[in-house]
């Protein structure tokens, strides 16, 4: 067995640490391509858990900008309304989309505002 330098020891050790931080690093993005798979596969952008803000009337053809989990009551991603009185609404590609009584509507993002692309809508 030979004894090791200093020096040797040094750039030994500055070896191990980066073939550890490379196995986070990959770990890290593995998850991360298996989660934009699984979002993909089911058309979810937003995985944030849904948080049942009770009903919103859709008869005045906007999604709710009010009645969320946010400070003062702002809209916030995951927060989900069942339609108490159906209307029309943006679906994600901006095309009207009626929603009747009993839909579901879900933020896909913070203060998505009215924008179709950052709701979903289940029927």
């Amino acid at each position: 067995m030979s004894v090791k330098t200093k020096a040797q020891l040094s750039t030994q050790s500055d070896v191990i640490k980066n073939e550890t931080a490379n196995k986070a690093n990959t770990k890290t993005r593995i998850a991360q391509m298996f989660q934009d798979l699984i979002d993909s596969m089911i058309g979810i952008k937003d995985s944030r858990p849904w948080v049942d803000c009770g009903t919103w009337d859709a008869s005045g053809n906007a999604f709710p900008t009010n009645g969320g989990t946010g400070d003062t009551g702002t809209i916030l991603g995951g927060n989900t309304f069942e339609i108490s009185n159906g209307g029309t609404l943006s679906d994600q590609d901006g095309n009207p989309q009626a929603v009747n009584k009993y839909a579901t509507i879900r933020a896909l993002a913070d203060t998505p505002g009215q924008d179709g692309s950052k709701w979903r809508i289940s029927f």
